[in-house]
């Protein structure tokens, strides 16, 4: 489909604005993610913190991540909410501040990129 030039510019004028409150409001989504779960996982002995800029890494702490399998479990049932909450870093440790931390890359488009998720992809739009 072809647009005119007016066409274009309010499109471009859209998805700036768009933009501009993406990258305003996934920070405040993260740190809000931050308190929500990690009030909800208080009970369970794990403590979760975020960091990072813009607030893109989320560090979970807790005694079961001494065990591998312990980590690769809550990260295959954490990763895709962090994904669409455009977390970049997911971080667990057993004890805090003791050096041995396991950490997932995880491949988050950027707070500015505009589009949708099908599923489990994410598919940016013009």
């Amino acid at each position: 489909m072809t647009i005119t030039a007016a066409q274009r510019a309010v499109r471009d004028r859209y998805k700036a604005a768009v933009v501009s409150k993406q990258r305003a409001l996934f920070p405040i989504l993260r740190a809000a993610y931050v308190r929500i779960v990690g009030a909800a996982m208080w009970e369970q002995d794990v403590a979760l913190r975020g960091g990072g800029p813009g607030g893109r890494t989320v560090t979970w702490t807790a005694g079961m991540f001494a065990a591998h399998a312990n980590i690769a479990s809550a990260e295959q049932n954490a990763e895709p909410h962090l994904l669409k909450l455009r977390f970049t870093r997911s971080a667990y440790e057993w004890a805090r501040g003791i050096g041995e931390v396991n950490t997932y890359t995880l491949n988050a488009p950027r707070d500015d990129t505009v589009g949708y998720w099908d599923g489990g992809t994410f598919t940016p739009v013009e």
